[in-house]
């Protein structure tokens, strides 16, 4: 049975899931990470 990962990097959080190959979710997994703003109107 194949297995897909998909992998979702934005600005405030990262998301990822894995799915079978019938499209049926197996497991999620979420986490923030902060905005660094080392001077004002910078980020990362």
């Amino acid at each position: 049975m194949a297995h897909l990962l998909g992998i979702d990097i934005g600005t405030s959080g990262t998301k990822a899931l894995v799915c079978n190959d019938k499209g049926k979710v197996l497991a999620t997994a979420t986490a923030a990470h902060p905005i660094r703003s080392p001077k004002p109107g910078w980020s990362e």
